[in-house]
C-alpha cells in the first residue's frame, strides 16, 4: 500500500498528445457521460502523459506508449499516493486508452493490465446514538435548523449519496416538474450514468421536508 501524501495541483500540460485527449472529450460528452466522469477520465490522460510521457521517455505520440510506460506511471502513484487513488487513476486511463486503440485501430497497450488491488476499509459509519444527538442539534425555528434536520432525516431514510440529494428539485406549484412527491413519500433519484430509480421515505421524513 503506498504512503498517502497531501495532493499537489497536477501538471496536466499534455503539450503533443492533446489533440487526441481533445478528440476522447469529444467521444465522452457525445456518449453523454456527467462531467466529473468527462473530467476525471480526460485528467488521468493528461496527468500521464504531462507528468511520465513528458519527463521520463522521448515519446511524441500515443502509440509509442507501451504497457511499462504504464507500468512505471503505476508504481509511481502507489508510491505516491494511496491504493485506491492508484486504482481509481489506473482505470480512468484504461478508460482512455480503450477507445484510443479502438479509434485508431492499433493495439491497447493496457489491454493485459491490471489495476492495483485495493486493501479492504473498515467505513466508520454513526451509531443510532450519535444520529439521535446530530438530530438534536438541527432542532428549531430558524431555516438553517429545519433545512438541516430535513437534509440529515433524509439522509437516515434512504442513504442517497451527497450529490443525489443536491440534485432534488422540488416545486409545490408544478408537481410534474419535481423529483418529490411528499403525498406518496417517494423520491425520483438520479444517481450515476443518469440513471434513475424511485426511492421511498417514511412519514418522519416527509413532515421535515
Amino acid at each position: 500500500m503506498g504512503t498517502a501524501r497531501t495532493r499537489r495541483p497536477k501538471d496536466l500540460r499534455a503539450g503533443a498528445f492533446q489533440p487526441a485527449i481533445n478528440s476522447f472529450t469529444l467521444h465522452l460528452n457525445a456518449e453523454g457521460k456527467s462531467p466529473k466522469t468527462v473530467r476525471t477520465y480526460t485528467e488521468a490522460a493528461q496527468w500521464f502523459a504531462a507528468e511520465h510521457l513528458h519527463h521520463n521517455t522521448q515519446h511524441s505520440d500515443w502509440d509509442e506508449v507501451t504497457p511499462d510506460d504504464v507500468r512505471a506511471w503505476t508504481v509511481w502513484l502507489l508510491d505516491s499516493y494511496s491504493d485506491s487513488y492508484a486504482n481509481n487513476q489506473h482505470r480512468a486511463l484504461q478508460q482512455f486508452f480503450k477507445w484510443w486503440s479502438t479509434d485508431e485501430e492499433l493495439p491497447n497497450p493496457m489491454a493485459k493490465l491490471r489495476p492495483p488491488s485495493v486493501g479492504e476499509k473498515i467505513v466508520p459509519v454513526f451509531t443510532d446514538e450519535e444520529l439521535t444527538t446530530l438530530l438534536k442539534h438541527c432542532e428549531g425555528k430558524a431555516f438553517t435548523q429545519r433545512r438541516d434536520y430535513a437534509i440529515l432525516t433524509l439522509f437516515k431514510a434512504t442513504g442517497l449519496r451527497l450529490s443525489e440529494l443536491a440534485g432534488i428539485t422540488y416545486d409545490p406549484q408544478e408537481t410534474d416538474r419535481s423529483d418529490l412527491d411528499l403525498m406518496r413519500r417517494e423520491l425520483l433519484v438520479t444517481g450515476k450514468g443518469n440513471k434513475q430509480r424511485i426511492v421511498r421515505f417514511g412519514h418522519p421524513s416527509a413532515r421535515a421536508i
